[in-house]
């Protein structure tokens, strides 16, 4: 079982569950506030058994634009293409995928990045090469809405061996269009990477390197992504194998760099995407699983967070989506809508199946108001967890057991209990119960101290001495999930 240290949830005016007597000394709702859904929208076929680094952008005429690239084997093969698909309701529906580009000869095509300019040309970004010994960085572009395109062109870029775009590019407040990308001096150093971004005064006509950032981790400093939090000042989370995404700040629009360091975003070597969102705070999406080895995985749960300081600090987090096993969330891209509404779209990685990668693409709609929903830093944590199983839905918080045996999800109050008094929980919905997979306990694990199982509905529970308390599911034989729309903690009268 892994440990974690989480604060989650925000607090909501509470329901009141019963008619007891006596001001409760603890409550909080957890329906959330705003939209959120989540669902597959294009699945693993046999020509694109894989589908990943899903970028979404919006057109002029109000219709969005996703590009993702696709395997029928493995990530860098020669089976890969570029596939386009629009939808005119803000992600609600997808149009069916058309090819755009598919590899050639040696050249393996993968990494797109879509960005559409203020004057409405669609420019697309992508890698293009063996991925070994050559990898370079191509751009096309759409002057209506991604249903022709140019002819490739290569952006040259100085020694660079191998190059890759994993972000899209940002438009700053100078009018500059400036690329996150990465690249490797393969010759020079094997496998390790400098980080650095592409600058446009000209509407990508033309482009000029900025300044470098270099971690000294193996493989280095690679995928950064990108966010303008103030004009001039950019702010860029890169990839490492230190156990953290690391951050640099630039303030002179990407010409030079501070020295890069961890962030507070703890998590596998996976790519982390940022955006600036309407309202000026900076979101980010990443594997936040709060572990930090070094290693590539487990890439879940997909996790946003909410910075107001311009990426200083991220009070506000939430674990969109969640997988289990080998499986992985990753390879994903994050848009705002014109309305508001957030998209997360990710390649969900459900293994090797005859040789074959296979992974259809979810995608995740919200807004702002769902994601602040999630962070109260006095009230729950998430004590322990099998890679953070733990979600916020409309019905509730979700409590998923870990897929082993004995495997436990545990959501710890911050509140101790008052010396006697009753605990009454509202429970949404509970599936895969067995024995006592699910409920309450009190004491500080549901095996140290006495524990109550919940089924749907109202429960009140009374307790005779003060001290912690929280909400357990363990898997018992099977997975078990608990659903829990409201507590409320009274004191005895």
């Amino acid at each position: 079982m892994t440990l974690t240290r989480r604060t989650l949830f925000t607090a909501l005016p509470a329901l009141a569950l019963s008619r007891a007597s006596g001001a409760a000394v603890f409550e909080d709702t957890f329906p959330c506030p705003g939209f959120f859904d989540c669902r597959e929208i294009i699945p693993a076929t046999p020509e694109r058994t894989g589908n990943w680094a899903v970028k979404v952008t919006q057109l002029p005429d109000g219709r969005l634009l996703m590009v993702w690239c696709s395997t029928a084997d493995s990530e860098v093969s020669r089976s890969n293409k570029l596939w386009l698909a629009w939808s005119a309701d803000e992600g609600g529906t997808w149009s069916e995928p058309r090819l755009l580009a598919e590899s050639a000869g040696e050249d393996r095509i993968l990494n797109p990045a879509v960005y559409t300019h203020s004057d409405g040309r669609v420019l697309l970004f992508h890698n293009s090469g063996d991925a070994f010994t050559r990898f370079d960085l191509v751009l096309r572009t759409s002057r209506d809405g991604g249903t022709t395109w140019s002819e490739p062109r290569v952006l040259p870029f100085g020694e660079a061996v191998v190059s890759s775009v994993m972000s899209p590019p940002i438009l700053a407040a100078s009018g500059a269009i400036v690329l996150p990308i990465c690249y490797s001096r393969t010759r020079r150093r094997a496998n390790h990477f400098l980080s650095t971004v592409l600058i446009s005064m000209d509407g990508g006509e033309t482009w000029k390197p900025g300044g470098q950032m270099h971690v000294e981790v193996e493989r280095g400093a690679m995928e950064p992504a990108l966010a303008e939090v103030r004009p001039g000042e950019l702010y860029c989370l890169m990839r490492t194998k230190a156990g953290f995404q690391y951050e640099s700040r630039s303030r002179d629009g990407g010409l030079s760099w501070t020295v890069p360091r961890p962030s507070p975003l703890a998590g596998p070597e996976s790519t982390a995407i940022l955006l600036r969102l309407q309202s000026g705070s900076l979101l980010c999406a990443w594997n936040g699983n709060g572990l930090s080895g070094g290693k590539q995985v487990p890439r879940y749960p997909m996790t946003v967070a909410l910075s107001e300081d311009g990426g200083h600090s991220w009070p506000w987090r939430r674990a969109v989506a969640t997988t289990a096993g080998d499986r992985q969330l990753s390879n994903h891209g994050l848009f705002q809508t014109k309305s508001g509404r957030i998209l997360l779209s990710m390649n969900h990685f459900l293994g090797i199946r005859d040789g074959r990668e296979v992974g259809p693409i979810e995608q995740a709609r919200f807004d702002e108001a769902w994601l602040r929903g999630a962070a109260s830093p006095d009230r729950w944590e998430e004590a322990a967890a099998p890679t953070g199983a733990i979600r916020l839905e409309p019905a509730g918080v979700t409590l998923f057991s870990g897929a082993a045996a004995g495997e436990t999800t545990i959501l710890k109050c911050r509140r101790d209990l008052p010396p006697r008094g009753t605990v009454e929980i509202e429970v949404a919905g509970v599936e895969g119960t067995l024995g006592d997979g699910v409920g309450v306990f009190f004491g500080h694990t549901p095996q140290a101290g006495r524990a109550a199982t919940l089924t749907r509905g109202r429960r009140r529970l009374e307790f005779t001495a003060p001290g912690p308390w929280g909400l357990y599911a363990r898997n018992d034989g099977s997975q078990t999930r608990i659903t829990v729309r409201a507590v409320r903690v009274l004191p005895a009268a």
